[in-house]
């Protein structure tokens, strides 16, 4: 009985039409990119007690360094949906004198705002 002819009739141990995935799940770090980021978090956390060489001190002798990667943390872009309504007041310097009814309140569709008018 040939390969093909094993896996129709399920004799692997498996239904017929049975297939093993693929790879590893989605999302899911290979062993050596865990390993090596687990290793780099204990050694991060080992110098944390080190009086000269850990984070803090090392920002406070290289801000510029350190704020040139603390800015690789923020994200670049966000992908999300609001659901709610938000109510946005502006004033010209001063607030008004009297309590604006919720007539007097503009709504604002920011679906229809590109980023370019807030500029």
């Amino acid at each position: 009985m040939g390969n093909q002819e094993k896996l129709n009739s399920g004799s692997f141990g498996h239904d017929p039409g049975f297939r093993k995935p693929l790879g590893r799940p989605k999302g899911t770090q290979n062993k050596v990119t865990a390993l090596i980021k687990n290793t780099f978090m204990q050694v991060f956390h080992d110098l944390q007690s080190d009086p000269v060489n850990n984070l803090l001190e090392w920002a406070n002798r290289e801000p510029t360094e350190f704020y040139k990667l603390a800015s690789k943390f923020i994200p670049t872009e966000v992908d999300a949906v609001i659901k709610e309504t938000i109510t946005v007041q502006i004033f010209d310097g001063e607030e008004p004198e009297e309590e604006e009814s919720d007539d007097d309140i503009e709504t604002v569709n920011f679906e229809d705002i590109t980023p370019d008018e807030f500029m």
